[in-house]
């Protein structure tokens, strides 16, 4: 069964209330959309105690006629006043206009995203159609957005990720032309997913839930079975023990949605389903299933890793699972999860990208070998290489969890206490 996406109930049951509508009625509604939805599955939707799943959501939000802002407002706000304003045209457009400027302000790519004239053309104009030229301009940005990935500070970068996705959920409020409307999904569900990304790697697990659950809204609103691949596969982060250092999250519960994504991305291109595969490997590998593990490493080196996809989902992206880089530290994450330490070794000593996200996934990765082989020494010398660029603090801090209670009065351990704390 499909992961539940969470929502506030109090605000469903502001939406049911401002339609005239009863718990029976909304599940009559979503009947007659054709898909429905128990009246005791929506009570407990309202009261928090369970989460609906996408095609439930879906049917609720056709029952209650939603629009998108009422859409984002189930899943994103705490009060629906918050975010169905209605204020007036003005206020929308200043608004705009300071999401532009959050957009064009990130230093190093604010020259090459100035040039994006389309995205200005748009925010300034009033209800003009959304058309290929804008979708081109934002799928510029996205591009741009995701390139910087690799060499950025989440928490850094995180402000023009989400200033952007803010700006492509204004688009999907707007009309667009049918033949349009595939393009501005596929683009929208890579923003929220990069957004997601961002914000789980800075440490906030609500708003990346809330960027996860868009993307999972627009696939669903698509009837893409891509889109469903591509956004359950990047939720599973959200579970997974891997950023953690290998210390608490669910890896079954990660498995399992990406497991669902293997399944939807069958027809989807290589380059999604190889990184797919590659993510359900690395968390087969901890919870040791070997034969997993290496049954989809070699599904994912099958596939061809080209592909001519713009903004988070390229292949060039630092997203991506099939760049050599990506495919060495999987590789040499799986065998340290597996245990096959030697291997490990052999496989992260290798050639690695001259770039310092690259070096600090490499050495975090090394530093979990050495806890293994009871090696301190070494192992805190990799963590204090590591640049905690966001996941990679995360991993850092799970790492250091992993040690053994005996390293604690050791200096080496202390300098990497007083490295993580400064941090």
């Amino acid at each position: 069964m499909p992961e539940g996406i969470q929502i506030n109930g109090k605000v469903l049951v502001e939406l049911r209330k401002l339609r005239r509508m009863g718990q029976d009625d909304l599940s009559n509604a979503c009947g007659s959309e054709g898909w429905p939805v128990p009246r005791a599955l929506i009570s407990d939707y309202e009261r928090g105690k369970k989460s609906p799943t996408p095609q439930n959501l879906d049917a609720m939000c056709r029952g209650l006629a939603l629009t998108r802002s009422e859409v984002r407002a189930l899943v994103h706000t705490p009060t629906l006043d918050a975010a169905t304003s209605n204020g007036t045209t003005d206020e929308g457009d200043d608004a705009q206009r300071r999401t532009a400027t959050k957009i064009l302000g990130l230093g190093a790519v604010s020259a090459a995203l100035s040039r994006l004239k389309g995205l200005i053309r748009l925010i300034e104009s009033e209800d003009r159609p959304v058309d290929s030229a804008v979708i081109a301009d934002h799928e510029g940005v996205s591009a741009i957005l995701a390139n910087a990935y690799c060499t950025t500070r989440p928490d850094g970068l995180a402000p023009s990720v989400f200033a952007h996705a803010a700006s492509v959920g204004t688009l999907l409020e707007h009309p667009v032309q049918a033949a349009d409307l595939r393009r501005l999904e596929r683009m929208a569900v890579g923003v929220f997913a990069e957004a997601g990304m961002l914000a789980f790697f800075v440490g906030d697990v609500s708003t990346a839930r809330h960027y996860f659950a868009d993307a999972l809204l627009v696939a669903e609103e698509a009837d893409d079975d891509t889109l469903r691949a591509r956004a359950l596969g990047v939720t599973s982060i959200l579970h997974s023990p891997v950023p953690r250092g290998g210390v608490g999250g669910d890896a079954e519960r990660s498995i399992r949605l990406l497991t669902q994504a293997v399944s939807y991305g069958q027809h989807a291109d290589p380059h999604t389903q190889a990184w797919i595969h590659r993510w359900l490997a690395l968390e087969l590998a901890v919870t040791k299933d070997e034969r997993g593990f290496w049954t989809h490493m070699a599904l994912a080196d099958a596939l061809p890793c080209e592909g001519d996809e713009k903004g988070f989902f390229s292949a060039s992206s630092m997203f991506n699972a099939t760049t050599p880089e990506m495919i060495t530290a999987n590789l040499g994450s799986g065998l340290v999860a597996l245990g096959r330490v030697d291997e490990a070794f052999h496989v992260l000593g290798g050639p690695c990208a001259p770039n310092a996200k690259w070096q600090s996934i490499v050495a975090v990765n090394t530093a979990v070998a050495y806890v293994l082989i009871d090696e301190p020494e070494q192992a805190c010398s990799e963590l204090l290489t590591a640049s905690a660029y966001g996941m990679d603090r995360q991993r850092i801090r799970g790492v250091r969890a992993r040690f053994p209670e005996i390293w604690t009065p050791l200096v080496c351990v202390q300098d990497v206490d007083e490295q993580l704390f400064n941090r």
